[in-house]
């Protein structure tokens, strides 16, 4: 008697399953553990969130610092203004997520515990909008996808805030209907990380959602002239040194070229691996975005997982991301997880979306770090590859929605 094809499936993804479990948990406990331990990113926001508290001014500290010194490091940044690239209103919106400053350790602690009620939130949103009428066993996989990729474990470890910012999106994206006002304040949140959060104010404008957007935008401008007067500054003269700041970084090769230019997955970042103009950088990447808002534009009728979906993918492709920010990319995991619930033998799509998750984890481990350091040709090949990587994801991406929708079983964004 010859084996049942569908139960040697049942057991292939049992066993994955399994796998999958314990390394997702290992992961997950060492990633707790460096964020209680190092997590140097908050150490280095708490510190620049105390100093505008207490009327210094961070950006221009960090200026007279880069201008004034050839070699460059994190340490001496870090002793002056701190390393961030965050504006002075995301600052202060994390501040109640370290304790309210009350102490530096009490900060780093509070932060990761907040990092994991975010994880939660992240995926409940996901969970409650896309996968109501999934399996159970659909959803446990979605939670260690979550709780394994290399996104939430460099979150954790470096205590960035890609998990507070897209938890905030989910929050607003789920209460829009209900409450646009609280939803533009978890908007707000969203917006702590601009470069994250751009794409998706264009979305929620195609969706009409103004009153969400617009309340996210004015309480930035508000507390951004709220810390202005604090500094006993013009708002204009505060945002003129956050932009410098940022000029400074990654305009010129410093010190610190490879963290704040080439460092990241991006186009942006291997037009600077192939030191393209500036001018040239800025201009190509606008003509990206704009690209990218008119396809947004022109897909407003598809479904909301499937414009969420391109818009998380054109977020990545398109500016400066590490690999912290690859949380948006949850976003899809409902359209590959519909392979399972197809009845699909061979889930192609969804073992390779997986892969995309957790192979940073593998491709930054051991020597790979210091050769990216000596060499811009390795860093050229690392970076096409991963282009190339994503580029394929997206590719799957639109034919698994494009082939739902034929077959009738288009998904749908649904508000509780």
């Amino acid at each position: 008697m010859k084996p049942d094809p569908v139960s040697r499936v049942n057991v292939s993804y049992t066993i994955g399953i399994a796998f999958l479990s314990i390394y997702s948990f290992f992961i997950f406990a060492y990633a707790i553990k460096g964020g209680l331990e190092n997590a140097p990113d908050q150490k280095s926001f708490y510190k620049t969130s105390s100093m505008l508290i207490q009327g210094q001014n961070p950006y221009k500290l960090s200026n007279t610092y880069i201008k004034n010194t050839q070699e460059i490091t994190f340490a001496g940044l870090e002793n002056a203004g701190g390393n961030t690239l965050y504006p002075p209103s995301s600052h202060i919106l994390f501040i109640p997520f370290y304790a309210f400053l009350s102490s530096p350790e009490a900060g780093t602690k509070a932060w990761l515990w907040g990092n994991i009620i975010f994880i939660a939130i992240i995926f409940f949103s996901i969970n409650r909008q896309h996968l109501s009428q999934s399996p159970f066993l659909h959803k446990y996989l979605f939670l260690i996808i979550i709780l394994g990729s290399y996104a939430t474990k460099s979150c954790l470890r470096y205590g960035q805030t890609s998990l507070l910012c897209f938890a905030f999106l989910m929050a607003a994206l789920l209460i829009k209907d209900r409450n646009k006002i609280l939803g533009g304040v978890f908007f707000a949140l969203a917006l702590a990380k601009p470069s994250l959060a751009i794409l998706f104010i264009w979305y929620l404008l195609i969706r009409r959602q103004f009153t969400v957007v617009f309340t996210g935008i004015i309480i930035h401008v508000l507390l951004i002239m709220a810390v202005a007067s604090r500094l006993d500054i013009s708002t204009l003269e505060l945002v003129a040194d956050y932009f410098e700041k940022i000029h400074l970084l990654t305009a010129n090769k410093t010190a610190l070229w490879l963290y704040y230019q080439v460092n990241g997955v991006s186009l942006k970042s291997i037009f600077y691996i192939l030191d393209f103009p500036q001018t040239a950088v800025v201009s190509i990447t606008a003509v990206f975005y704009a690209s990218a808002a008119l396809l947004m534009y022109a897909k407003r009728n598809s479904s909301d997982l499937y414009l969420l979906g391109i818009t998380a993918l054109m977020t990545i492709f398109i500016d400066y991301h590490w690999h912290y920010d690859f949380v948006v990319l949850f976003l899809l995991f409902p359209v590959f997880a519909q392979e399972l619930q197809n009845g699909t033998t061979k889930p192609v799509a969804l073992v390779y979306f997986i892969l995309v998750l957790f192979m940073p984890d593998l491709l930054r481990a051991g020597a790979t770090g210091t050769m990216l350091a000596q060499s811009t040709k390795y860093l050229l090949v690392w970076q096409i590859a991963y282009t190339l990587m994503f580029i394929f994801l997206a590719l799957l991406f639109m034919a698994k929605t494009s082939a739902q929708k034929k077959e009738g079983r288009r998904t749908t964004f649904r508000s509780p």
